[in-house]
């Protein structure tokens, strides 16, 4: 009996504190691992609020031009000159919102990585020397001096030529937006390792270095006046970053504050 009552006493032991004791850990644990598997949930709820709000600011401002410049044109007495002035403002603007709402439609559409049967192969050379002939025609308007050095062979990978071509057309007018009058612009193209290499450089105004990390960041802008002045929204390079990024390469960037930028993409040659 003594040897029954003791075993009694040391299993009433264990479920007196042993128990609540595990269930505490398993509870603990269980807390831990969820808070660890709601985080990316978590993160990609807050970019999705801070994107929307971003959004909802950015139209705000042209809703609010198209609607002053309406009302002030309707007001009497009605001048001809003074309405056309009106209608171009709000044309203007309008045109400014539907680059802005097809950037916002891009970057929710195109997301995550390229099914490859959807991909076609592409010559890259001859891609970006049909931008480098649309380019070299836009220079001498802005005073600047754009050359193109692109190899004669050809450079083949699979990937959709039009979002290549968005991506690379987002870089170049980057540079002739920031770029001063009698500045050079250069588009490279070369193969190095198992990649592809377009870079886009100029002698410009640069980007701070405390900048740097956030440039590729959707609506961000390094000066926001100059910014509004160019007519940029601070989506261009978020979305050339997307369209890298979905061909598994990587797009990055070196800069000097007043002595211009490189922005280099890498695509992997695979067929």
């Amino acid at each position: 009996m003594n040897s029954l009552r003791i075993g009694l006493n040391q299993a009433r032991l264990f479920l007196t504190f042993g128990v609540p004791v595990t269930f505490g850990v398993i509870g603990i644990t269980g807390w831990f691992l969820g808070g660890l598997a709601m985080r990316p949930s978590l993160r990609a709820y807050q970019q999705l609020q801070q994107f929307t709000a971003d959004a909802s600011h950015e139209l705000r401002a042209p809703v609010a031009t198209v609607l002053s410049n309406a009302q002030v044109a309707l007001m009497p007495p009605e001048d001809p000159l003074e309405q056309r002035l009106r209608l171009q403002n709000i044309v203007q603007t309008a045109k400014s919102m539907s680059t802005l709402i097809n950037d916002l439609l891009f970057l929710s559409r195109h997301n995550g990585s390229f099914a490859e049967t959807g991909l076609k192969p592409v010559d890259l050379c001859e891609i970006l020397r049909s931008l480098a002939q649309d380019f070299a025609a836009l220079a001498p308007a802005q005073s600047l001096n754009f050359n193109a050095h692109l190899p004669e062979h050809p450079i083949m990978l699979k990937a959709d030529a039009n979002l290549l071509k968005q991506a690379v057309i987002n870089l170049l007018t980057n540079a002739f937006k920031y770029t001063p009058a009698d500045g050079k612009v250069e588009l490279h193209l070369f193969t190095q390792s198992h990649y592809a290499v377009i870079q886009v450089k100029d002698n410009g105004i640069g980007i701070p270095s405390t900048d740097l990390p956030h440039i590729f960041d959707r609506f961000y802008r390094v000066d926001t006046v100059r910014s509004r002045q160019t007519g940029g929204f601070g989506l261009g390079l978020a979305i050339a970053q997307q369209i890298v990024q979905r061909y598994g390469g990587q797009i990055t960037v070196n800069s000097m504050l007043g002595q211009g930028s490189t922005f280099q993409i890498s695509l992997p040659l695979k067929l």
